[in-house]
C-alpha cells in the first residue's frame, strides 16, 4: 500500500512544501491509520513524501514515529517505509529518531525505498550484524539462517537474538521457519 502524504496534507488543507507543527503530525497521522486500516495482514506501507522539503521535528514525532512505534506495538501486523524524502527531511527525520533513542532508550528505526545520504535504506542505529542482515535481504529477498550465519558469523542463540530484534522492530518478515524476507 501507498499512501500519498501530498494528497492527505490537501484532505487537512495544508499548503506549501513543508510539513511542520504537531496539529499537523497529529492530523496527518489520523488520515494514515485511517487508511491503514485496509491494509492486509503482513502488509508493507510505503509513506510517499514526493513534494515536501521540510518535515520538522514535531510533525516527525507525531506522525512518523508514531506510526512507526504503532507498527511495532499496535494490533495491526503492518510495517512502514519511507519515500522521496528530502535532504533536510532524512536529517530531521535522523535527529528526532536519535533523540528518541536516548530519550526513551528504545531503539526505532524507519526503513526508505531509497537509498539516504549515509548510504543505507534505513535511518535509525543498527548494529553491524543487523545492517548486514538487511543489506543481504535487500539484495536476496528472502534468505535462511543459514545465509544470516554466514553474513554475521554469528550462530545459535546469538544470531537468534539479532533476528528476533529485527523482526520486533518490523524491518524485516518471517516468512517460514527459519526463512525471513526483507520488508
Amino acid at each position: 500500500m501507498i499512501i500519498n502524504i501530498a494528497k492527505i496534507s490537501k484532505q487537512i488543507s495544508v499548503k506549501g512544501p513543508d510539513l511542520i507543527t504537531r496539529p499537523v503530525g497529529r492530523s496527518v497521522y489520523g488520515k494514515i491509520t485511517e487508511k491503514i486500516m485496509s491494509a492486509g495482514n503482513s502488509e508493507t506501507v510505503i509513506l510517499d513524501f514526493e513534494g515536501f522539503k521540510v518535515l520538522d521535528s514535531s510533525f516527525i514525532d507525531e506522525a512518523i514515529v508514531k506510526l512507526q512505534l504503532e507498527a511495532i506495538n499496535g494490533e495491526k501486523n503492518i510495517y512502514i517505509k519511507i519515500s522521496n524524502i528530502s535532504k533536510i527531511a532524512e536529517l530531521n527525520i535522523e535527529s528526532v529518531i536519535n533523540s528518541y533513542d536516548s530519550f526513551k532508550q528504545k531503539k526505532i528505526v524507519v526503513l526508505t525505498e531509497d537509498i539516504c545520504s549515509n548510504n543505507k535504506f534505513y535511518i535509525g542505529n543498527l548494529t553491524v550484524e543487523e545492517e548486514n542482515i538487511i543489506n543481504l535481504l535487500r539484495i536476496n529477498k528472502i534468505c535462511s539462517v543459514n545465509d544470516f550465519e554466514s553474513v554475521t558469523q554469528l550462530y545459535g542463540d546469538e544470531l537468534a537474538e539479532i533476528i528476533k530484534g529485527i523482526i520486533f522492530l518490523r524491518l524485516i518478515k518471517q516468512v517460514e521457519k527459519n526463512k525471513y524476507s526483507s520488508v
